[in-house]
């Protein structure tokens, strides 16, 4: 056989070899492991919940008027269990009216919140016809008044602008349904008031209360999840431990610093220049949805604090809230820009078990604030019952209760604001 021969054999197997090796090359299906993406969403979860603006607004005191005095509820179980009763009330005919102050009804229903509220939140808090009808604006009280039976009106009030939007509820129930607490002592006790500098009314329960101190285990918050949910790339994120015993994990930009004692977190993203007014509502809904995608909420919280692009959720136990000199009672102070995270605080402990048997009874006095009240020359803004909650050994934190004085926008303590020993504060107003 010639050698021209044996090349062109040779030259059309090599051929029909590299058809066959691309036919196998085109047809082939490889068998991948399907990468399981729970495993990777469960690591940026802290195993808390979701809430909505119409279960995370609620307000700090609900009061009833009538016989030319002020009651509020014994149990704030049964204070919640009437809000909760409210949001199923149907609002119909806002309108918006201004310039007549607190409404003089004799017999009226009042809801206090913490903070002033976008009024774009009262067709989440409430059922209401046509959300988009509603007037622009902002309210703290809501009013109930109880002078006509077939025709309740309710009243959201401002009362830094003495604005306020006016509408009408539509159950038949309702007048009924409030008149039932009212002289209802099992339910009901007085109340006094003191009214600011600005002619609001302030209330706080009259005599002594008794209430119980707690000691509580609990949960360390795992610091994993949270890289993950908060840097974009946690593959790029770096640990260091500082000189002071914090850990501070960095990527390029972001930072997240978990305290000496692990119980708290600073977030900051500095990336996120851009800096302009948001409108409340944007603000409470992007700081829910942030916290939400993370399941943030390991414990009771409610809406508590907002100023410009900052807003604050507290930490509630037994429906009341609580404080704490380090900020250990603030789920958050998220400051936000362009509808994105710029600063995020957050204890990172959760509260679980009670330890033993309630601990010892605490009384409050209301003579010990209304002596405080009778001498201060600040103007008081709030007052409230809460917890002093402060950390034990072992992952313990015991609740204390005590009174609260909103003063120039901050709540604190009454025994910060009075000396027990040697009188008073020569110049209260320095709080």
């Amino acid at each position: 056989m010639k050698l021209e021969t044996v090349k062109s054999f040779v030259l059309l197997g090599l051929v029909g070899l590299s058809l066959l090796l691309t036919l196998a090359i085109w047809t082939y299906q490889p068998k991948y492991e399907t990468l399981d993406e729970r495993s990777y969403i469960n690591d940026t979860k802290l195993n808390g919940k979701e809430e909505a603006i119409k279960t995370i607004i609620e307000p700090l005191a609900i009061m009833f008027h009538y016989n030319d005095a002020d009651y509020g509820f014994k149990s704030k179980s049964e204070e919640k269990k009437l809000y909760q009763a409210m949001q199923e009330w149907s609002l119909y005919e806002f309108n918006q009216q201004s310039g007549e102050g607190v409404p003089d009804t004799k017999e009226k229903v009042e809801v206090i919140f913490p903070e002033m509220l976008p009024t774009e939140v009262i067709g989440s808090l409430f059922k209401v016809e046509n959300s988009d009808s509603l007037p622009n604006g902002s309210f703290d009280r809501i009013y109930i008044l109880l002078n006509d039976q077939t025709n309740i009106e309710i009243q959201f009030y401002n009362t830094s602008s003495d604005q306020k939007v006016v509408a009408n509820i539509q159950r038949t129930n309702v007048y009924d349904q409030l008149k039932e607490y009212m002289g209802d002592d099992t339910l009901l006790k007085p109340y006094l008031v003191y009214e600011n500098n600005s002619d609001i009314p302030i209330y706080y329960p009259q005599g002594e209360i008794e209430m119980f101190r707690s000691t509580i285990q609990a949960r360390q918050i795992d610091q994993e999840p949270l890289k993950n949910a908060l840097f974009i790339d946690p593959t790029l994120v770096k640990q260091n431990p500082l000189g002071d015993g914090a850990i501070s994990y960095n990527d390029t930009t972001r930072q997240m610093k978990i305290s000496p004692n692990g119980k708290s977190m600073e977030f900051t993203n500095p990336s996120n220049t851009e800096d302009f007014q948001m409108a409340p509502i944007q603000v409470i809904t992007a700081s829910l949805d942030f916290v939400n995608d993370h399941k943030g909420w390991t414990d009771e919280y409610n809406f508590f604090e907002m100023s410009q692009n900052q807003i604050t959720y507290r930490l509630f136990y037994n429906g009341m809230p609580v404080f704490d000199s380090n900020r250990l009672g603030d789920l958050t102070t998220i400051q936000l820009r362009n509808q994105d995270e710029f600063q995020y605080n957050r204890p990172m402990f959760s509260l679980k078990t009670r330890v033993g048997s309630k601990e010892g009874i605490e009384e409050l006095d209301s003579d010990d604030v209304s002596e405080f009240l009778a001498k201060t020359n600040t103007n008081v803004q709030g007052i409230t019952i809460g917890y002093k909650i402060s950390e034990q050994p072992y992952n313990i934190f015991s609740l204390e209760p005590a009174w609260y004085i909103k003063t120039n926008n901050k709540w604190k303590e009454l025994d910060e604001l009075v000396i027990k020993k040697g009188g008073r504060e020569d110049a209260l107003g320095t709080s």
